[in-house]
């Protein structure tokens, strides 16, 4: 049985054994006879007929790959008439464009069937005897867009290609033997064409050609690569280009309402993600507001904290010095002048020439000539050596009554400028901040009052003066901001005065709005008829910045008839009743009167009278009678009341105006009145010191409170 077996298996053959796996792959089989024969080639003779030469070799090179087509070479005048070329031309074309291919029926859009090529075993006489020339076959009638010269150009109309024309069927027997790289490019350009609408498209064959072959290895050629390969190509993109252009081919109206569903999706989300995106910037930004108000409402917090704190420690100096203070003017001591004015930040910014302003103080080093007193002078500007030694030679002219000599007094004197005096340029800070960020200067100052007795004497008090109390550990000199603040008002000053019972010329201070200006006003005019000038200031400002005036009287319409009304009533004029029917009447003419009338001292800082009366009602203001005479002297008058409460009058000067109501300098002593002064000025000290404010204007310019003693004959003392 297993003889018969193997027998059964050795007539199947060696290919079976080896693919039942009977005969190992590693076995080395050589069969016998060989299944390959070898054979010479045969020599054709040169005579043959050229042309169906190169038709039997290019349908034989084309068996390899046009797998199931039926190949048939025979020649059939109903089916293939062939036009032979002329010797000339033979072998420049075969070299140019490749093997011509006989025929090839390649399936359009819209067919399935497999190109066909029919060969036979004719033998080649009988092909080079079949192979006659015969005239073309006459197609249809040619249109306009068919009639193309045989230039390897053909048509595409209407998105098909226009197969019928002889020069479509040139080319395509032409490169037959690239046809299947070539037709998807054509197919693809067909579909571009069709999806645009175009109308007719010229196709240059050779440029098709050259981009089948580029992108022979599966690759899709661009839009723009397939419409280069029209000789028309400006056209096709320019009509492509059209707007909406892309609709009107056969899917239009699928691409249009895709268009307007994703145009109206797109909007839809559009609008939502701006709205979310609106919703999370708000979010961000109520957030980023939040977290900052937290922060500043923590900063406000450390702030009151630290300042009730400084202001705690500050009181308990002061009171600490207060008692020490009788013996203290006995002991050597060092007096620290911090020339610093603290005025607000709008009145600051402007000042054109702030830090000179300070140094006007320059005089405070006088306080040398004490022998127990050293003075360290804090300078808001930069001072060269030079000029540190003029001063000191300037104080060592005058000696001492004990004979002291001049090195020691130009000794005791020391000039500090802070090391961070022009680090905030344009912001002008007051000298007390500056100093408060010098570092290195404070460092100074603690080595130059080590273990001795020293306090601070400043100019205008501001918050950070005790800010340096709390750094240096040493008094200050000086009353509470706030309290000082108050009192350098105008309307301070006012309130100070009323509670003295000193003699004030008729006034009305704390005016905060126009409507109160106004009535006031009105009232004032209406009880003194004979007053022409009235004067309007600021409570903030100084050196009369913040001062204006008006004649009302001379431009008051009802003014004759106020006259005969006061006249009317007599002594009962003085009542409110009297006086309210003259005081309606005035105070309908006062607001264009005052917008018309008005005259500014500084139109540099208020140059019309709307932003004078809006500064006016933010800070508040003042209105007084100015007194009815051209001679007019003011007085100004320097006090220093001592922690321990007693008062002492350290310099009186009549003022040099510059204008009517700006001052240029003094004229020390005064010599325009006599005990009036000193008689007058007793009940303002006694309100001051119950009010615990301590002053020191002895100080040439340094004026925390600055007193202005105005007298004529009719109206005594006025501010």
């Amino acid at each position: 049985w297993y003889q018969r077996r193997v027998r059964g298996d050795a007539k199947k053959g060696i290919l079976s054994l080896c693919e039942r796996g009977l005969i190992p792959p590693a076995a080395e089989l050589t069969l016998e006879p060989s299944p390959i024969k070898h054979k010479s080639a045969p020599l054709h003779v040169q005579s043959v007929n050229s042309v169906a030469l190169e038709k039997i070799a290019d349908a034989r090179e084309l068996e390899h790959t046009m797998v199931g087509v039926q190949l048939d070479i025979s020649v059939h005048e109903q089916e293939m008439p062939l036009v032979p070329y002329p010797k000339s031309q033979l072998s420049s074309h075969v070299s140019a464009h490749g093997p011509r291919v006989i025929t090839a029926n390649v399936p359009t859009r819209g067919k399935s069937d497999a190109s066909t090529f029919k060969m036979g075993n004719t033998p080649l006489s009988q092909i080079h005897s079949q192979i006659t020339p015969h005239p073309p076959p006459v197609g249809p009638p040619q249109t306009p867009a068919l009639g193309m010269s045989k230039s390897g150009k053909f048509t595409i109309q209407g998105g098909r290609t226009v197969c019928e024309n002889s020069d479509f069927e040139d080319y395509r027997k032409d490169y037959a033997a690239h046809w299947s790289s070539i037709l998807p490019c054509l197919q693809e350009l067909e579909l571009v064409l069709t999806q645009f609408a175009i109308p007719v498209a010229i196709v240059d064959g050779e440029n098709l050609v050259r981009l089948a072959l580029k992108y022979k290895m599966n690759i899709r050629p661009t839009v723009a690569e397939l419409i280069n390969c029209c000789t028309n190509h400006v056209s096709i993109l320019t009509l492509m280009q059209t707007p909406g252009q892309i609709y009107k081919g056969p899917q239009g109206y699928d691409l249009a309402a895709a268009k307007i569903q994703a145009t109206f999706r797109m909007y839809l989300d559009r609008s939502k993600y701006l709205i979310y995106r609106q919703s999370k910037q708000a979010a961000g930004v109520i957030a980023m507001n939040w977290i900052m108000v937290m922060k500043m409402t923590t900063i406000r917090s450390r702030l009151k904290t630290s300042r009730a704190l400084y202001l705690m420690k500050y009181r308990e100096r002061l009171k600490e010095l207060k008692n020490n203070w009788p013996t203290m003017q006995q002991r050597k001591r060092v007096i620290i002048h911090i020339p610093s004015r603290g005025y607000s930040q709008g009145i600051r910014d402007s000042l054109v020439d702030y830090h000179n302003l300070q140094n006007s103080q320059m005089g405070r080093i006088c306080d040398v000539n004490d022998p127990n007193v050293e003075v360290i002078y804090v300078s808001p500007i930069d001072l060269d050596n030079d000029m540190q030694q003029y001063y000191q030679k300037l104080l060592g002219m005058g000696v001492t009554s004990d004979g002291e000599n001049v090195a020691e007094t130009e000794s005791k004197v020391k000039f500090i400028v802070p090391d961070h005096l022009d680090a905030f340029p344009g912001l002008n800070f007051c000298l007390s901040t500056i100093l408060l960020y010098s570092a290195q200067t404070l460092k100074r100052l603690k080595r130059l009052i080590a273990g001795k007795d020293a306090y601070i004497v400043p100019g205008l008090m501001h918050r950070d003066d005790m800010e340096l109390s709390e750094v240096l550990n040493v008094p200050v000199v000086a009353a509470e901001p706030d309290v000082v603040h108050l009192y350098s008002t105008k309307s301070g000053a006012k309130r100070i005065f009323a509670n003295a019972n000193v003699a004030v010329p008729p006034s009305e201070f704390d005016i905060y709005t126009e409507e109160q200006l106004f009535e006031l006003l009105a009232s004032l005019i209406a009880g003194n008829l004979g007053v022409t000038r009235w004067v309007f200031k600021i409570d903030s400002e100084f050196d009369g910045r913040g001062t204006a005036y008006c004649d009302i009287t001379n431009f008051l319409n009802c003014h004759k008839w106020a006259l005969k009304q006061a006249e009317r009533y007599g002594s009962k004029w003085s009542k409110r009743w009297a006086q309210e029917p003259t005081t309606i009447k005035i105070y309908s003419e006062l607001p264009e009167i005052i917008y018309n009338h008005l005259k500014i001292v500084n139109t540099t800082l208020f140059p019309s009278v709307d932003k004078f009366l809006v500064a006016f009602t933010k800070s508040g203001g003042v209105i007084e009678a100015c007194p009815p005479s051209d001679d007019v002297t003011c007085i100004t008058v320097d006090m220093f009341i001592a922690p321990t409460g007693e008062v002492e009058i350290k310099n009186t000067g009549d003022q040099i105006r510059a204008t009517e109501f700006q001052t240029w300098a003094l004229s020390s002593p005064q010599t325009s009145i006599s005990l009036i002064v000193s008689t007058r000025t007793a009940y303002l000290w006694q309100m001051l010191v119950t009010r615990e404010v301590l002053l020191d204007t002895s100080r040439l310019g340094t004026l925390p409170l600055s007193i202005l003693l105005q007298t004529t004959r009719r109206c005594g003392l006025l501010i």
